[in-house]
């Protein structure tokens, strides 16, 4: 059983381990850098463990991350939690907020300036997808984009769940580092009860 789990998340993970050569080479810029201009961001505070996504035992090893079924899924629970990667692995929504505006236009901004990292200018990239933020962005009653954001593994993954498309930013550069401030910034709770060191054992 444990030796069919893992195959199945080795088939799930492959595509993103020659993203590369899956996307041509302007996917970055088409799909991030040429954002269109957006009136309205959705910022969504997801409850997302920093556990790697590609272990065999991930039901029993990441509680944040439930794995469901399409015959599982309930009306209720889509509107409680976040589909994310693989495209069956579901976490808690703590929180959404909606910027309009200037402030729309402010992040929108922060992420049309990512820079792309490719393989081919470091020692690799992460396999893991652990967002903290999911974003959505609109003009009008248009969806533009939406993507899930992990600065850990420096990837984002476009529409997820559903295109499963994967590209990989430089967390260290300057507007990434600036977008997860603003972000953390809407959720000041949720950031200082991850902060919070462990109450001592009495």
């Amino acid at each position: 059983m444990r030796i069919t789990r893992l195959l199945s998340i080795i088939i799930v993970l492959w595509p993103t381990l020659r993203a590369d050569e899956k996307f041509p080479k302007d996917f970055f810029s088409e799909r991030v850098n040429r954002l269109p201009i957006c009136d309205r961001v959705e910022v969504i505070r997801l409850d997302s463990p920093e556990t790697p996504m590609e272990k065999p035992n991930l039901r029993s090893e990441t509680p944040h991350i439930r794995l469901l079924k399409e015959s599982e899924l309930t009306d209720a629970f889509k509107r409680t939690h976040y589909q994310i990667w693989p495209p069956e692995a579901w976490c808690k929504k703590l929180g959404t907020k909606t910027l309009k505006n200037e402030e729309a236009v402010r992040f929108a901004a922060l992420f049309r300036a990512f820079q792309e990292y490719r393989h081919d200018e470091g020692t690799g990239w992460s396999i893991c997808h652990n967002p903290p933020y999911a974003f959505r962005f609109y003009s009008g009653e248009k969806l533009l984009e939406e993507v899930s954001i992990c600065w850990k593994c420096h990837n984002i993954l476009f529409s997820p769940g559903r295109e499963g498309q994967f590209v990989y930013f430089k967390e260290e550069a300057k507007e990434a580092q600036q977008l997860l401030e603003a972000s953390n910034k809407l959720f000041p709770e949720k950031v200082a009860d991850e902060e919070s060191p462990p109450a001592a054992a009495e």
